[in-house]
């Protein structure tokens, strides 16, 4: 069952131009972690179990008039896990994301990230 705190989400997502990265980045974690099923219950179970993905999926909104501090206030990313990369590619993987930092001028595709990085 989809949780009603991630309506918005799913709406954000279903609207983002980079919407394909971001179910490049869901088919990664799949990969790595097991899970199974269609993008959007994926998504729901990794905004429940895992911050940095919610990280990585406001990454991936960009800033969308304001409107991303709103999903940001509904359902928190990691505190400690900051991208500041122009561009990276589908399949981004980031395990903990504690103290971690992306700060390149770009990544390719399936970077994989442990805690207490610094890329």
């Amino acid at each position: 069952m989809i949780k009603l705190r991630f309506i918005f989400h799913i709406f954000f997502y279903f609207l983002c131009p980079r919407k394909r990265l971001i179910e490049e980045d869901i088919d990664h974690y799949k990969e790595v972690t097991g899970l199974s099923g269609n993008y959007i219950g994926v998504m729901c179970k990794l905004f429940v179990d895992r911050p940095e993905f919610r990280t990585v999926f406001y990454y991936r909104l960009g800033r969308v008039h304001g409107l991303v501090n709103i999903l940001k206030f509904l359902v928190p990313p990691i505190s400690t896990l900051y991208i500041y990369t122009p561009s990276i590619g589908g399949g981004l993987f980031i395990q903990h994301g504690f103290a971690t930092i992306i700060c390149a001028k770009s990544i390719g595709r399936h970077c994989q990230s442990t805690s207490d990085n610094r890329i």
